[in-house]
């Protein structure tokens, strides 16, 4: 086994907001961050990043000489079969770093952008506090998924949208686009000259029975009109090293996007850097090891709902660690129940209104932790609730 998982001990130890946030009768699992320990080529690159005094600035001509670039390209061909030339990989400190940068050099104030509740609420934030205009097009649920809504995308780029945040996977509900929806999404955004902003963090751990298509392999069409987003913070569990990425095919937005400020571009960490490429590397096998156990635990978490929480329902997602979980059947808990769980239960949980849309009663469960933890989670829950 190469997947490996913290203890309690180990968790707090290790520093992160997600376990220090709270006091230690609390069981975390709400930022996304997970409890595994770090890949040992994380470990590796590191090491050998310190023993070389690696902790200068990280600007200009840094990471392609460090051979960054080099490995994002690599990697994306690797993993999803996706083209990228080097040159068009820009470094940003994280992905909302990346977005907000996309953002401001493509767009101009005020314009349009079309996202799809319920959705990472940093979103939000971005859109709104830099005079942007937010539009929604929020997620359609049948009995087996969540899915974009492509009649809903395409009235609001009737009504003046100009661009979409594409969260693919999906957060919160782990939704995953089939080609079909992609290669409709690129239609309607050429027909109205649309950028789509692909955010594709989550990739890499798509459930093994399930298959990602990057936005930008769907067409010439596609990749010709989008920006890409990505980092290891999600998948190698390394947020607090700062490292993200965007890429796009298109020359034109590639120039706008280096022809921003430098401060615009800054942030990044130098050892961050090390810690990527030790990542996308040397980590194939452990990527794919905690793809299925992400899997499995998706299952376990459905089959402690079904025993413990029998009113409560979610739809398996279809990659990433985070559940989006509906307690409505349990008035008690409120339109927030992540609230009540964290006073009751003593559990901490992403709170469902935080994301918008139709998320009354609805909480985020990031399930990427040893299993023994998770049935701890949904116990003390279902214990709560007497």
């Amino acid at each position: 086994m190469n997947v490996e998982w913290m203890t309690d001990e180990q968790c707090r130890a290790a520093g992160s907001m997600k376990w220090l946030a709270f006091d230690d009768d609390v069981i975390p699992a709400w930022v996304a961050e997970m409890d595994v320990v770090l890949p040992q080529g994380v470990k590796d690159a590191l090491h050998k990043a310190v023993e070389l005094n690696v902790a200068g600035y990280t600007g200009h001509a840094v990471p392609q000489k460090m051979g960054f670039n080099d490995s994002v390209a690599a990697w994306h061909h690797r993993r999803f079969g996706t083209e990228v030339d080097p040159d068009s990989v820009v470094l940003l400190p994280t992905v909302i770093a990346a977005l907000r940068l996309v953002l401001d050099a493509l767009l101009d104030p005020g314009d349009g952008v079309l996202v799809n509740t319920p959705v990472y609420f940093p979103f939000f934030t971005v859109i709104e506090e830099n005079n942007y205009t937010l539009f929604d097009a929020p997620m359609a649920k049948d009995a087996e998924r969540y899915r974009i809504d492509l009649q809903a995308v395409e009235a609001s780029f009737q009504e003046g949208a100009k661009a979409i945040i594409l969260c693919n996977p999906h957060n919160p509900t782990g939704s995953i686009a089939t080609r079909a929806e992609l290669e409709e999404l690129a239609r309607i955004a050429d027909t109205y000259n649309a950028l789509v902003i692909s955010d594709e963090v989550h990739a890499p751990l798509t459930a093994p029975s399930k298959q990602f298509i990057s936005y930008s392999d769907v067409s010439s069409m596609a990749a010709a009109h989008s920006v890409t987003i990505s980092s290891t913070s999600k998948t190698y569990n390394t947020p607090g090293l700062r490292n993200a990425w965007l890429f796009t095919h298109n020359t034109d937005y590639l120039d706008a996007l280096m022809g921003t400020s430098y401060e615009a571009r800054n942030g990044a960490s130098s050892l961050g850097i090390s810690a990527a490429i030790g990542a996308l590397d040397d980590c194939d096998d452990w990527t794919t090891e905690l793809a299925e156990e992400i899997e499995s635990r998706h299952d376990l978490l459905g089959s402690l709902l079904n025993k413990h929480l029998p009113k409560a329902s979610v739809v398996k997602p279809e990659g990433g660690f985070l559940a989006w979980v509906d307690f409505s059947a349990y008035p008690k808990l409120g339109d927030d129940p992540a609230k009540w769980i964290r006073t009751h239960a003593k559990v901490a949980l992403s709170s469902g209104p935080a994301f918008r849309g139709d998320s009354m009663g609805f909480a985020r469960i990031n399930v990427g932790t040893s299993a023994e933890r998770l049935t701890r989670i949904v116990l003390r829950i279902a214990d709560a609730l007497g």
